[in-house]
């Protein structure tokens, strides 16, 4: 290689590495994807590359409707439970506020006060306007700005508005607990003492033959009280008064 074409090289090289070249792969300004929000510059992708909201439900679907007309409700979030409390009011349905959106805790203490659970939705049934103004000044729920999400102890967390934005309402926010997936007993049967089915071989001993044997565990099925799965997600603790 001739000396003259050894030194063309060489500045071709150092040329090459004073060069660099940058991909935007993510890129998200402060408070892109809000409502009415713009910021300068296009938004490259709203996640990291494998990122996965844990508030986002898979196909957009907050509400699942089964065939026999039965829903379940998913809250993975705090604004997809203010959807479910306006929307179980809105509809009237009682049964299903009660038993999807109330948590545990605020269920067993109307039961320690001889007080039907359903009560709860009553009251906010007739304070329906008063829950409906509340959720308009945090349309986004924990997303809206200036609305606070924290940790208030016994696992309950709080979503209320700052005190300059309470004026004329009676409630500042609500409270919220995350409840696991369980199976639960449905309906009437829900004290109904649990029936245990016996296997083909106690059934046979029983009865002697294995037709009756058959009979025997269909009964006992039959009688056994009706269990559901209920789905992991927030749920409502109660509504917090304006100080």
């Amino acid at each position: 290689m001739s000396a003259r074409r050894t030194v063309c090289l060489l500045l071709a090289l150092v040329s090459l590495q004073g060069c660099t070249y940058e991909e935007v792969v993510y890129r998200r300004p402060m408070f892109a994807g809000l409502p009415g929000v713009e910021s300068g510059g296009a938004l490259i992708s709203d996640k990291p590359k494998g990122y996965r909201d844990p508030s986002q439900i898979d196909a957009g679907k907050i509400t699942i409707e089964h065939e026999d007309g039965s829903k379940v409700l998913l809250a993975r979030s705090a604004r997809h439970l203010m959807a479910h409390i306006y929307q179980t009011l809105k509809e009237d349905q009682r049964d299903l506020f009660t038993q999807q959106v109330l948590c545990d805790a605020t269920r067993a203490e109307f039961r320690a006060r001889g007080m039907d659970p359903g009560a709860a939705f009553d009251y906010l049934k007739e304070h329906e306007a008063q829950v409906a103004q509340l959720f308009a000044r945090m349309p986004n729920g924990e997303y809206s700005p200036g609305v606070l999400l924290q940790p208030v102890g016994g696992k309950a967390y709080r979503l209320a508005l700052p005190a300059k934005a309470v004026e004329g309402l009676p409630w500042r926010g609500f409270d919220m607990v995350w409840e696991g997936g369980r199976m639960e007993t449905v309906g009437a049967a829900a004290g109904a003492e649990q029936v245990r089915v016996p296997t083909l071989e106690e059934a046979v001993a029983q009865t002697g033959s294995v037709s009756g044997a058959q009979a025997v565990i269909a009964d006992a099925k039959a009688r056994q009280p009706q269990q559901r799965f209920v789905q992991s997600g927030w749920k409502l603790r109660w509504f917090v008064p304006v100080e």
